[in-house]
């Protein structure tokens, strides 16, 4: 059975992967502005979709584990 610090390392894990979107987003609306849409590509199709997912892996891990 899990308990508190596998909750909070779940919370912390998920709140950096938060970050890290909002950053790649960021990136994502500066390379589009200079131009660089391989960049914008890699950005949109690549690396924040993976992001997501692993966010919503997290986040369906964590209801999991609390409705056990």
């Amino acid at each position: 059975m899990p308990g508190l610090g596998d909750y909070i390392s779940s919370e912390k894990n998920a709140a950096e992967i938060k970050s890290a979107i909002a950053v790649m987003r960021a990136k994502l609306t500066d390379a589009i502005s200079n131009g660089s849409f391989q960049r914008a590509g890699e950005l949109a199709y690549g690396r924040i979709p993976e992001l997501e997912k692993e966010l919503k892996d997290i986040e369906a891990s964590d209801i999991l584990t609390r409705t056990r």
